[in-house]
Parts: C-alpha cells; structure tokens; sequence
C-alpha cells in the first residue's frame, strides 16, 4: 500500500474512514498503547492506538523514541482531545531500531548548545523540523515573488578570481600542494600558473558583478545561492557560508527597489502564515515562554505571529539616513542606557522600523583623500580589492534627502528590522539581500523538542 503523509491524514477529510498507511519516527509510546508518530510532513504527530492482543510485548517493547515504524489502518475520530482523528491499527512494523539508553534526544527541553552537538539528530526536533520547513516555504516563495515580477535566475559562479565588492576574506580553492606548492624564483611566491585554474581562485563572496553583466541584457535578473565569508568572527552575524539573494534590474530607481524589497518580505511572510501556521504557533508559544522569564520592561510588545501581521498589513517607514541616525541618538537601551553604537541598531523602536534610504556617504573617496586605502582591520586594500562601488559615487538620479555639503553621496538604502538588525543592504544599482530572517529566527525561538 502506498504511503500516506502524515499531514494528509491529520489535514484531508475524505480520509477519514479509509485505511492508510504511514510511516514515520516514535515520539512517544504510552501506555502501552498510543504510539506518537511522526514523520516530518508536519510538526503534529498521529496517534496509532495499538491492539495489545494483536502486538507482542518484545515488539511493543522496540517502540522506542526515533524507532522508525510503519503502521496500516483505519482512519478514525479520535476519541481524545487535540487531533481530529487517529489511527485504529490493524498492523505494524519496526523498520528501525532506537537504543533508548543511547539516543540522545529525549521528549524533554534540550538547549541549543546540546543540539548543535547532535548535528545529525537536531533535525527531528520540534524546533528544528519547524524552521527548516518555514525555510523551504521561504526558498520556494523567492523564486515564486522574483518569477511573478518578471526576472530570471541567473546561476552565479561559485569558484570566482574575483573578490566582487571586497566585501570579505575570502576561502581559497586550490589543487596545488599545501605543504610544498610550487613557487616563483623572482619572489619566491605561490605559483598559481601551475594551479587548476591557472590562476589564485576562490569561493565567491557575492554574485554580484556577474549578475549585473546578465541583467544588461536581459533586463531583471537575481541570484539565490551559496556565498562564503572567511571571517575569523563567532558572532551570530559572521557566517562563513550562507545563501543570499541579489536581484540586479536595469532601468530602476531607487523608489523601484524599495518597493521590490518591500514586496518581496511581504510576499515572503504571507506566503508562510499560509503554509506554515503549525510552526509559526509552536514557535510563537515558544517565544512566549522565553518572553515571560524577561523583566516586564524587556518584554515584546507583540508575539511572533502578531508582529509579521504588523508588518504585512502596514506600508515600511520610509526615512532618511540622517532621520535614522537621529532616531538612534535619541533611543535608550532597556534599563535607559543609551544605545551603543549606531550600527548596532539593536535599539531602532518597532514604530520606526522599516527601509532606510536616501544617499550613503561616499566613505572610499573620503578614505582615499586621506590616503587611507585600508580595510576595517587597518590593513592595506591592494587596488583590485579596493570596493568598486565608491569608485565614482555620483549623487542618484531621483534619491530623496539632502546632501550634506561639502559631501558627496552615493544612492543606497537598508531595511532594518526590529530585533533582528539589518537585514537587507544595497547600493542604487542594484539590490543586495542577507536570507538571515530564518537563521535570526531559529536562534531566537523555541528549545523544545
């Protein structure tokens, strides 16, 4: 028979009455009786009620937590409270064996510091299964939004000679020796020549320039893929590898990209209150825990599922730079210190949240003046690392603010989202965008299993 879903069963009532089959992991085995199943369909488990006649105590005794086992019968209402039907069955299965004195994810609250020791077993946790099928909700609708608007994925080089916009230290990828590589007489430097690619390659950093080369021809173009950061950093906004979503648009203004940003995060975030409202519940009661522990004066205003609502039934604040940093000035720390400083935005009120834009000073010129061709490290940029983007920062065409004087500015805005920092960053030609919502998220919310 043909397996059916667990999410199936729970959600589709014209199964109701019809014999099934479904296969899944133990979550729990109570009374001897009630198997908790699981399959990963769906963060709700299915009640297989178990005949203890028909099933034998060395069978029963294997239906152990993360036993996978397959069970055949009908669909019925459940007697019990909390599901709509459960499983009358009339044969099962142990497809595998769990060692309960060595399987390590119990039913109980593990934190994440434990799960990230068990990398290969976190998946089966609430908390985890519910972010890795809000993030395919998230993967699917991106090439959902980009598709409806008319632009076209563009597969970016991963292995690239280029450093993009010198945005980070960057992986290197070689077939040469590491313990003896070939060297030059003249220098006594690394023979790249004598390498794979004839030449000193690495791991991308960003797609950015060959998706801007695309989209002069075919119009809108983005990119959705892995890029990497060789940043020596364990803070929880240094990742040495994650994906990232870069539309480049010929033809667009600055007004046009805010509103594709904003289209796209309110696209996103309907698409996963649709789809995901199992998830969203379970780590919204998550966070809710969390949230109670805190001093009142520390606490969220608003839940998770009510704080994506705000955001998807209001238009983003559109400000200035200057009417940002301001706003950070004026904002305190809870406990009244004043806030560190302005890049951390930790402090931005939920009232002034929203796309920050007008003109970004042109700092590369300034530096460049100063003879300061240094990165943030204090370190000396070699010119082809030296960001492109500042190379001839003119005022934009249709940017709102003032310039300061005596300044130029070069076109760009941010969107900043309360509690999670900058999200998203770009520069008038074209938009650049971090996928860390979810990451931000799975962080933040839930420890249970």
């Amino acid at each position: 028979m043909e397996l059916t879903s667990i999410k199936s069963a729970l959600d589709n009532e014209t199964l109701t009455g019809t014999t099934v089959a479904v296969a899944g992991w133990v979550r729990t085995f109570r009374n001897d009786r009630f198997i908790a199943l699981n399959d990963g369909s769906t963060i709700r488990n299915l009640q297989c009620v178990i005949d203890q006649e028909k099933v034998d105590a060395t069978t029963r005794a294997r239906f152990t937590t993360s036993a996978a086992v397959k069970c055949t019968g009908e669909l019925v209402a459940s007697q019990g409270s909390g599901q709509r039907v459960e499983l009358k069955v009339t044969s099962v299965e142990v497809l595998g064996d769990s060692d309960a004195e060595k399987y390590p994810i119990q039913p109980k609250k593990h934190s994440l510091e434990f799960l990230r020791e068990q990398a290969h077993l976190r998946f089966r946790t609430n908390t985890y299964s519910a972010v890795f099928r809000m993030r395919h909700q998230v993967s699917f609708g991106i090439h959902e939004y980009f598709d409806l608007n008319g632009y076209n994925y563009f597969h970016a080089p991963i292995i690239t000679a280029s450093d993009a916009e010198g945005a980070g230290e960057m992986f290197r990828v070689t077939t040469l020796d590491a313990n003896s590589p070939p060297r030059l007489e003249a220098n006594d430097s690394v023979d790249f020549a004598l390498d794979f690619f004839g030449r000193e390659s690495r791991l991308t950093v960003s797609g950015q320039l060959q998706a801007e080369l695309a989209a002069l021809a075919l119009g809108k173009v983005y990119t959705f893929g892995p890029t990497f950061r060789a940043e020596n950093s364990n803070t929880t906004r240094h990742l040495a590898e994650f994906w990232m979503i870069e539309p480049e648009a010929a033809f667009m203004d600055l007004k046009g990209d805010m509103d594709l940003a904003e289209g796209l995060c309110k696209h996103l975030i309907a698409r996963v209150l649709k789809n995901s409202m199992d998830d969203l519940q379970f780590l919204d009661a998550r966070l809710a825990e969390e949230e109670a522990q805190k001093p009142k004066e520390q606490r969220s205003e608003m839940g998770l599922i009510d704080r994506l609502k705000f955001v998807l039934e209001n238009p983003f604040e559109r400000i200035t730079y200057d009417d940002a940093i301001n706003i950070l000035l004026r904002s305190k720390l809870p406990g009244g210190e004043a806030l560190q400083e302005a890049g951390d935005r930790n402090g931005l009120p939920c009232q002034d949240q929203g796309l920050l834009y007008a003109h970004q000073r042109a700092r590369r010129l300034r530096l460049q003046r100063e003879g300061q061709n240094r990165c943030r490290h204090g370190c000396a940029l070699p010119r082809h690392r030296r960001d492109h983007r500042w190379k001839s920062a003119r005022r934009a065409t249709g940017c709102i603010g003032s310039a300061h004087e005596g300044h130029e500015r070069a076109g760009g805005r941010a969107l900043v989202v309360p509690r999670y920092a900058q999200v998203r960053h770009c520069a008038a030609r074209g938009l650049r965008a971090w996928a860390g919502a979810l990451r931000a998220v799975r962080h933040r919310h839930g420890q249970h299993p």
